[in-house]
């Protein structure tokens, strides 16, 4: 696919879906050093078709919408994965009640496919009864025919899809976007050679690189832009609170 785009970047809001019912087991052990192996393992125990948000992951996501309303309220649309726990954080992170933005479900943005129960996806017919206010056009059936139960997607065939959903994003007509998905598929897609990952965040608040995993609920800026010479994507992370404001509140904290 070759890319073609003016050097105008687009503002691109990433937020991992909040926490889920298969995640607080698994996502401690990865934090204490497991193997993938493990992490796989602790996930399956937990498992359980199209996983839905737990108490704290519906926190989470009111949380971040309340904290950067100011920030996502220019937000023109908000993409999600077609799995529940990350429409329903679309829709507590940016309520359709405070936006106009319109709602597109995407499913190139669907977590690692297959194996596990949380992985799959409910009927179409069934999200668009639970979730009127999202278009499910791109959803090419109403069973989800590419979730096999006997095998993991390979990470090949992930950040395939990944990459595919980041140069689609580019051919919206709009300048600020809300995406919505999975650390899995993130992780996979922002490690690929055609995406181009740039640190501009001039203070950062939290201790990381630009390549880290997100957490859950986790948000971050970018500005995204095409690399015509390379054809490759850039991804700039840029701070979520602007400079100056920062300054401002580690100046008052120090008085």
């Amino acid at each position: 696919m070759v890319l073609s785009r003016p050097a105008a970047f687009q503002e691109l809001f990433i937020v991992r879906h909040g926490q889920a019912t298969h995640n607080p087991r698994a996502e401690a052990a990865k934090q204490a050093g497991c193997s993938f192996e493990e992490f796989l393992e602790w996930m399956r125990l937990d498992d359980s078709h199209d996983s839905p948000l737990t108490e704290l992951g519906t926190e989470q996501g009111a949380s971040v919408g309340k904290q950067y309303q100011h920030l996502l309220s220019g937000v023109e649309m908000v993409i999600s994965s077609p799995l529940s726990r990350c429409l329903d954080t679309a829709n507590l992170v940016a309520p359709p009640t405070t936006t106009t933005a319109k709602r597109v479900v995407y499913e190139n943005f669907r977590e690692i496919n297959g194996k596990l129960l949380n992985a799959k996806r409910r009927n179409k017919s069934e999200l668009q009864k639970l979730y009127p206010e999202w278009s499910f056009d791109n959803l090419q059936s109403n069973h989800d025919d590419s979730w096999v139960a006997t095998e993991l997607e390979t990470v090949e065939s992930c950040q395939q899809r990944g990459v595919a959903g980041f140069q689609w994003l580019t051919t919206l007509p709009v300048r600020s976007l809300l995406l919505v998905c999975h650390g899995g598929i993130l992780h996979y897609t922002l490690a690929h050679d055609n995406i181009v990952l740039r640190d501009k965040r001039q203070i950062t608040t939290v201790n990381r690189q630009v390549d880290a995993r997100f957490e859950n609920c986790e948000l971050r800026r970018y500005q995204l832009s095409i690399l015509e010479e390379e054809n490759k994507l850039m991804l700039a992370e840029v701070d979520l609170v602007p400079v100056k404001a920062e300054k401002r509140v580690v100046s008052q904290s120090r008085i």
